[in-house]
């Protein structure tokens, strides 16, 4: 059981009967959900306003769901459409509201494009990983993209909290923020060590990387 998170791993047979009872055989939600993930002030809110606002902006129909704590209020958030969720974590206490949510949003017209959740700080990549396979077949695409703060890592060293590790193992795109702040050498060896054992798509500062981040997710 992890020593982090808002659930152990045992919550897998839970998740595969409420993909059941909410999803039924056959439906296809046409839209992308892309989640991030990451400890408190690393830049995740930054990032999925600068990237939604980008989306708007072209035109396509975008939705925010912020599952962390308080309110989404990094500057240009209020000119976006965003749903706050609180009151546990949507990677397990609150899945079936997800689930249940994004079929209701599918039946939207004009139908949404992107949705992008912000994860809670805590959240289990474990059991995150869990829920988002219940939404392979029936979401277009999902997306799980994970932002460290390279400062925190070259300063904590090796080994990292499991939070962390599981984190950047479960990651299809990670962020590394902050990282001239951070001891270079410390900081290489750690991310040797981090990419050694999984291989995520590694992106440089979140906001002035955003390019790279659309070109790897393919938005």
């Amino acid at each position: 059981m992890p020593p982090f998170g808002c659930a152990p791993v045992y919550h897998q047979p839970q998740r595969v009967e409420l993909r059941s009872a909410c999803l039924p055989a056959g439906i296809i939600l046409p839209v992308k959900l892309i989640t991030f993930i990451g400890y408190s002030r690393v830049g995740k809110s930054s990032a999925i306003v600068a990237l939604a606002t980008a989306l708007q902006q072209e035109g396509r129909r975008v939705r925010i769901l912020h599952n962390g704590p308080g309110r989404l209020t990094a500057p240009g958030a209020e000119a976006l459409d965003v749903v706050e969720i609180h009151g546990g974590c949507v990677c397990c206490d609150l899945a079936m509201g997800l689930f249940a949510m994004l079929r209701k949003w599918a039946q939207e017209q004009p139908p949404l494009d992107v949705v992008i959740l912000e994860g809670s700080p805590v959240a289990s990549p474990d059991v995150l990983e869990i829920t988002l396979a219940q939404l392979y077949g029936w979401v277009n695409e999902t997306h799980l993209v994970t932002m460290t703060d390279a400062e925190r890592m070259a300063r904590v060293g090796r080994p990292l909290d499991y939070l962390t590790e599981r984190q950047v193992a479960s990651a299809d795109v990670w962020f590394v923020v902050n990282a001239d702040r951070a001891d270079p050498t410390r900081l290489d060896e750690v991310i040797a060590a981090l990419e050694a054992r999984a291989a995520p798509q590694k992106i440089g500062r979140a906001v002035e990387a955003m390019p790279a981040l659309r070109s790897a997710l393919n938005i």
